[in-house]
């Protein structure tokens, strides 16, 4: 087992050693951050979306992470149904939105998945990036794809 004092003098004299060192705890620091960042993430790429479907009277709101309230997000006076009624198909239920689990794509950077319908054949699908820090979310940069 290696001591403090040996492990102290050996970054003194190895500067490569202090670089290595430097650069795995920022990664770990990194990854840190960007999971414990994952729900606000999520929220905000929620929020981005609901705010183009203030108004409607009812929404649903099948794929959804657990960290975002879609009930509280639309307020009472929206209807926000969270599970399709028995018999009825996926593609019926308009106007809908999804988001997805934010997934880690490296230290400090987390994505966000999501798509809407407003009808049958007119929504759009896409990503947000955002920078993570500790729980934090700036989003940095998106993707979009008509459907």
């Amino acid at each position: 087992m290696i001591s403090i004092q040996r492990f102290m003098k050996a970054l003194r004299e190895n500067r490569k050693l202090v670089i290595a060192f430097t650069i795995l705890v920022a990664v770990g620091l990194g990854y840190l951050s960007s999971y414990y960042s994952m729900g606000a993430c999520e929220k905000d790429a929620a929020g981005r979306l609901a705010k183009g479907f203030e108004g409607s009277d009812r929404i649903y709101c099948i794929e959804w992470p657990s960290s975002v309230d879609a009930k509280v997000l639309f307020g009472g006076a929206t209807t926000v149904v969270t599970t399709l009624e028995p018999g009825m198909q996926p593609g019926s239920a308009v106007p809908r939105l999804g988001v997805e689990r934010a997934q880690v794509r490296s230290p400090f950077l987390v994505s966000v998945s999501w798509y809407w319908l407003r009808a049958k054949n007119r929504g759009a699908t896409g990503t947000y990036r955002y920078f993570s820090l500790f729980g934090a979310a700036f989003r940095i940069g998106s993707h979009e794809a008509a459907i």
